[in-house]
């Protein structure tokens, strides 16, 4: 446990006044969220089980309370996260908040030195530990390992896309269908998607849309060629980062402009940060591993050339998927053979006889 707390649910006379009666000031809470209940009163609780003393003074007092009720609504503005501590006190979270606001949106004010940044980040650590025994536990959000390779089925994908539209917000919505575009349209791996940025799409004159992908791990750059499915989902958001960018906001990343942390990490978590109320059997939460599997697998199924194949998904060989490769080259040669043998929606030859 950080030092500097005490016991929770210790709340000494004044600094519950100060709790009770605490406001934000104007600026304080962004993001659309208004200060009441049941919003304001987990905030306040949060305050109480952080046991500050009873030698904290007022400034001290409410510094915590601002710092609980910003990251809190920017958490629930970003997220759609539900008023529980274990979903909205995780440290991956409090990273993204500290790199988006404490160190971007705070750093514009008056006086705020990196100092200043670094306590407010050090204090949001502790907050965190406090209401979450849970708080730093690394990999939290990881994606499980099982099945991790297997390409998803068509009613499996019915489900993803049924996900994507369950989404509570139009900008969350977008961004689902964004990251489902980039993982199964056109198979980039999920620290590709996380910075992949207008400038890495060209958009021919025939329509098609090609993705300049950046060397995985070191690796050459190469290009893929989007799926024709999901060609409007990549050129909508272009068309939306082109007006953000007009309009002097954060418009340069295909998924989650907003988001300053581009990490692996921040798009998983922000992918499995859904909780859906009803109708949980019409959905699947998408592997973004498994969908650019799925991508892999269904090119070698349509007979796309190998090396074709692993110059788009950034691979030495498809050696992974040899099995499916062996399996896809025999149904090619049966299907082959049907037509030579003429069994394959042929017309009917007649012999003519004279």
């Amino acid at each position: 446990m950080p030092r500097g707390y005490k016991n929770p649910r210790v709340v000494p006379d004044n600094v519950e006044r100060v709790i009770s009666a605490y406001t934000p000031v104007p600026g304080t809470l962004a993001w659309g969220v208004v200060w009441e209940d049941p919003f304001a009163e987990f905030v306040r609780e949060c305050a109480r089980d952080l046991g500050l003393p009873a030698t904290a003074s007022d400034d001290v007092i409410r510094g915590n309370l601002r710092l609980i009720a910003s990251f809190v609504a920017w958490v629930i503005h970003e997220y759609d996260c539900p008023l529980r501590r274990d979903e909205i006190f995780d440290y991956i979270l409090a990273e993204a908040y500290a790199m988006s606001v404490i160190y971007v949106r705070d750093g514009h004010g008056k006086g705020t030195s990196n100092k200043v940044r670094g306590i407010r980040r050090s204090m949001l650590t502790k907050i965190g530990w406090k209401m979450n025994k849970h708080f730093g536990e690394p990999h939290k959000h990881t994606l499980p390992q099982e099945g991790a390779l297997e390409p998803y089925k068509q009613w499996q994908l019915n489900k993803v896309d049924a996900w994507a539209g369950s989404q509570p917000n139009e900008r969350r919505r977008r961004n689902a269908r964004v990251a489902i575009a980039l993982a199964l349209g056109a198979g980039l791996r999920t620290s590709e998607i996380a910075g992949l940025t207008a400038d890495d799409c060209e958009v021919t004159d025939s329509g098609m849309v090609l993705i300049h992908a950046p060397g995985y791990r070191g690796g050459e750059p190469r290009i893929t060629v989007v799926d024709h499915r999901f060609e409007d989902t990549i050129t909508d958001r272009l068309a939306e980062l082109a007006d953000l960018r007009a309009a002097g906001e954060p418009g340069q990343y295909l998924y989650c402009p907003h988001l300053l942390g581009r990490t692996t990490d921040m798009v998983n978590d922000y992918m499995k940060k859904k909780i859906t109320s009803s109708g949980a059997d019409c959905y699947l939460q998408p592997d973004l591993r498994r969908l650019r599997n799925t991508w892999i697998t269904g090119h070698i199924k349509a007979g796309v050339e190998e090396g074709a194949i692993c110059q788009a998904a950034g691979l030495k060989s498809l050696n992974q998927f040899r099995d499916l490769v062996d399996e896809a080259a025999k149904a090619r040669a049966e299907q082959s053979y049907a037509r030579l043998r003429g069994g394959e929606h042929r017309p009917v030859l007649r012999l003519v006889q004279g």
